[in-house]
């Protein structure tokens, strides 16, 4: 997992390029990057391993892989030979295996060899102040960053297969993955693409820094992952269909869009709001409770040009007498 602090982690992650030749240990393989990349991709391939692990039928989708000593060697390309231990939100080992994982020149990996099942490592495994987010599927901070990040896509270099496919009302979801408090937090989490049915899309690795004033940077775009075969969407939450034909969805969102001026929140295009713009729901999540709470990706258009003024994430609960109350800002998104 990344050591870096705040902002200053790189924006991208430059590819070794040192000769080719035979396998080498990996030093201080807590802190490789690359390596413990490919041990997260590993363990989201589980479903397509060709052994038969013990532990696979009792980890759930929050429980994330961890490389704990491995080898690599150059090609054209990198080969990372990895024991990777499964570990839960608790940070107890569920179980261990070994697994050859390759990482193209352009950051493609794939698993080319399925090895044993290894034992559970002894001793801490998360080095640089890192620790698994628990409880993601209700965590604000990660599944806010983790929406920052799909649209953060949109005005990227980073591509993935799945990039040129998505809609509007695509979602990002976190599903697993470690927090390190500095000024600030880091988020390395592991994000699912889900479309309005919760039909993963796609799904990636992302390091997102959270300053404290609540402002959002990808600090480092990780690889592609397979999408997980568990449902990534928990905590009764679901994805809003067809959100823009949805009233409530868009009442809620222009709910918000009023009591913007009214809050003490700050967003960078808040000079940049008249009366007349509008606040319209591009994507969110909805969960029934006494009412309805509704997780909106929210965008502000004006109403002459319908030019994006700016968008942010907010949470709106309508009462069962339909009277509604934000009851969080998010973080501020890309314009899309």
């Amino acid at each position: 997992m990344l050591t870096a602090s705040g902002a200053e982690a790189a924006a991208t992650r430059g590819l070794r390029k040192p000769k080719a030749g035979g396998y080498s240990t990996i030093k201080n393989i807590g802190s490789d990057e690359d390596a413990q990349a490919a041990a997260m991709f590993a363990r989201y391939d589980l479903g397509s391993a060709t052994q038969d692990y013990s532990f696979v039928n009792s980890i759930t989708i929050t429980d994330t892989g961890v490389a704990f000593s491995g080898k690599q060697q150059v090609v054209a390309g990198m080969n990372y030979d990895l024991k990777i231990a499964v570990m839960n939100d608790k940070q107890q080992c569920q179980g261990a295996f070994q697994a050859t994982v390759y990482q193209d020149l352009n950051g493609g990996m794939e698993v080319t060899t399925w090895g044993d099942e290894v034992s559970c490592p002894t001793g801490p495994l998360m080095p640089g102040g890192w620790a698994p987010i628990q409880d993601i599927a209700t965590d604000a901070g990660a599944q806010s960053a983790a929406e920052f990040a799909r649209y953060d896509l949109g005005s990227s270099s980073q591509s993935y297969s799945f990039t040129d496919s998505l809609t509007m009302a695509d979602t990002g979801v976190a599903f697993s993955g470690f927090e390190q408090v500095v000024a600030g937090t880091n988020y390395q989490i592991n994000i699912g693409i889900l479309d309005d049915s919760g039909t993963c899309q796609g799904a990636f690795q992302a390091t997102v820094y959270a300053d404290l004033s609540g402002s959002m940077q990808v600090t480092q775009w990780g690889p592609e992952l397979p999408c997980p075969e568990e449902s990534v969407v928990v905590g009764g939450w679901s994805p809003i269909p067809d959100i823009v034909d949805d009233n409530q969805a868009q009442a809620a969102a222009r709910f918000s869009r009023m009591k913007l001026g009214q809050s003490t929140v700050s967003y960078s295009f808040a000079n940049d709001i008249n009366g007349g713009d509008q606040g319209i729901a591009m994507s969110g999540f909805q969960q029934l409770v006494a009412g309805t709470n509704y997780r909106l990706n929210v965008k502000l258009l004006d109403t002459s040009s319908q030019a994006c003024v700016g968008a942010y994430e907010a949470t709106v609960y309508q009462a069962l007498n339909g009277n509604m109350e934000v009851t969080e800002w998010g973080p501020e998104l890309p314009c899309q």
